[in-house]
């Protein structure tokens, strides 16, 4: 029997999250079965911060607003249990309905939060340590003074951290709306940020990429091998990975920016580096001469 008492807003929560949810939120009525009620709750109530109206052991019954139950999970069946397999049926995802552009943004804070905790280097949980020094945090600083003064907008971070014991950790930052002129886009940041430049073509996308003095590496995503080579032959910068990140390089591979740039000069990795490294000669030699 549940002891759900009402209040002047619907059911009073048996347990609310230190950071609730929008009562505004909405997901409709729907019931999961689950194979972890505890990783349930860390999900929706720790983390997206639903209030729990009702909970068992083996079942857990949560909302927003003080409705009845959005969402109910239970272990009865599926305890334990492994995801099915692919081609089986089933539910695929649920809509959670935020109200406002701010509680949606919210909800992706607290998410990229728990994916990208910022803390000690020294920590293995800490995806995101402090900055290097103090000019490359202003720097950072700068940069977003910039870009929002140039009409982007910042949805995700966009400060410093308190509770660190320098000011030197800077919230992992994503800004939309960025424009070719701006300071993130024409220089080197070299902070936890994202900057989102919006194009309507292949052509717009690579005359943005290639409207730059930097062109050591770049990134390109498609399940088009066409498209692919498209910007494998038309970027103008030294490497090019696709469908994975700037980060990649190997030590073997030749690796440097491209002509014409101010990115570098010449290549390391492997024989490469080697050859940077050597002064090559060439010496003739006419052996018939009489050469002892």
């Amino acid at each position: 029997m549940s002891t759900e008492t009402k209040s002047a807003k619907g059911i009073a929560p048996l347990e609310k999250s230190d950071r609730s949810i929008d009562p505004g939120v909405n997901i409709g009525h729907v019931h999961l079965k689950t194979a972890d009620i505890d990783r349930v709750h860390h999900f929706y109530v720790d983390l997206l911060g639903f209030d729990v109206v009702w909970r068992h052991p083996s079942a857990l019954f949560i909302s927003a607003g003080g409705y009845h139950h959005h969402l109910g999970f239970n272990t009865w069946e599926s305890k334990g249990g492994s995801p099915p397999p692919p081609g089986t049926t089933g539910l695929y995802h649920v809509a959670i309905r935020y109200p406002t552009r701010a509680a949606l943004g919210d909800a992706f804070r607290r998410l990229v939060a728990a994916e990208w905790p910022l803390g000690d280097p020294f920590e293995a949980e800490t995806k995101v340590g402090p900055m290097n020094n103090e000019p490359t945090a202003a720097k950072m600083d700068a940069h977003l003074e910039d870009a929002v003064g140039k009409g982007a907008e910042v949805v995700l971070g966009g400060s410093r951290a308190g509770g660190h014991p320098t000011e030197l950790y800077y919230e992992p930052t994503v800004v939309v709306g960025v424009g070719l002129d701006t300071l993130i886009n024409r220089e080197e940041t070299f902070g936890p940020i994202v900057p989102l430049i919006r194009v309507g073509s292949d052509e717009e996308a690579l005359a943005a990429a290639n409207d730059s003095h930097l062109g050591l590496q770049a990134a390109v995503y498609t399940s088009s091998l066409s498209r692919a080579f498209r910007y494998l032959d038309n970027l103008r910068v030294g490497n090019v990975v696709v469908n994975d990140s700037t980060d990649y390089w190997e030590a073997h591979e030749p690796f440097g920016g491209a002509a014409g740039t101010q990115t570098g000069w010449g290549r390391i990795g492997g024989r490469y580096t080697m050859l940077d490294m050597t002064d090559l000669k060439t010496v003739v030699l006419d052996v018939c001469g009489g050469l002892e």
